[in-house]
């Protein structure tokens, strides 16, 4: 059973962050070591109760207690929501040991940072941080479009300047959501790796609930460190995302059934084909 270490957000009471990508990583068969950044009681909205960050003596102290002899065991580290640029220096430390330790380990960097059309959720700092300090340490991310264009300080209007950005970011694999190309009522989400890239296709939801991308990530890297290819393991977890959105609501739900539809996490419904795309 491969290990993982997830450094992410939790939410007490809720399906996002950790609570929404623990249970993914579990179900398909890993080990999931989750190490909190932030705790919130509820997912963050406006008026919503506020969290806050894990303090940062108690979190440097969380990840100074792995020894090498465990970090050695990981499969992959598994970043997610940080909130303050302390915590980014910390991470990109941790990255340091993982490789020192296990050098074949996954360095998976899910750069949550902001969107359209809100921009940046992230303070300025914590955002400049992890460009500056985890982009050129990750293997694999994640970004939606507007984080693309952050990281890369490119324009991601069209397709084929969302693949020229994210190979820009020189890791092994990147995926873009929300990307550009999509037909009508579609959503296209991308792979792209060096000398080739595949979209996916599926419908387009005017609103869905919160915790797709946390959930989306950790399928997509659960499927890879058990040992399927990039694109196929995507194809399967755009799918279980697609089919959870519409369990949610078909159940007139505002969280995403992933316990009571987990099945769908093991062999989404609809079945989805990477279309390979010409290299630009």
């Amino acid at each position: 059973m491969p290990s993982l270490l997830s450094v992410s957000s939790h939410i007490v009471a809720g399906r996002v962050g950790q609570s929404a990508s623990s249970f993914a990583f579990q179900r398909l068969g890993c080990d999931v070591w989750a190490l909190p950044s932030v705790l919130y009681p509820v997912t963050p909205a406006p008026g919503a109760a506020r969290g806050a960050s894990v303090p940062q003596d108690l979190f440097e102290l969380l990840i100074a207690g792995l020894s090498a002899e465990q970090l050695g065991r990981l499969a992959a580290l598994h970043v997610g929501y940080l909130r303050d640029s302390a915590q980014v220096r910390a991470v990109a430390r941790l990255i340091a040991r993982v490789r020192a330790a296990a050098p074949h380990a996954l360095i998976f960097l899910d750069p949550i940072l902001g969107d359209e059309p809100g921009g940046l959720y992230v303070p300025a700092d914590t955002a400049a941080a992890i460009k500056a300090e985890l982009v050129g340490a990750a293997d694999l991310m994640t970004p939606n479009l507007f984080e693309l264009g952050f990281l890369t300080g490119h324009a991601v209007g069209t397709e084929r300047e969302a693949i020229e950005a994210a190979r820009g970011l020189k890791a092994k694999a990147v995926v873009v959501t929300s990307a550009p190309g999509a037909g009508a009522g579609e959503a296209s989400t991308l792979l792209v790796e060096p000398g080739r890239a595949w979209r996916m296709r599926t419908a387009r939801f005017a609103s869905a609930p919160h915790g797709t991308g946390d959930l989306l990530a950790a399928l997509f890297l659960a499927r890879l460190v058990l040992g399927e290819a990039a694109s196929s393991a995507l194809a399967e977890a755009v799918a279980s995302v697609h089919d959870l959105i519409l369990a949610a609501k078909a159940g007139g739900l505002d969280y995403l059934p992933i316990i009571e539809r987990q099945e769908l996490l093991i062999a989404p419904a609809t079945r989805l084909v990477a279309e390979a795309i010409a290299a630009p």
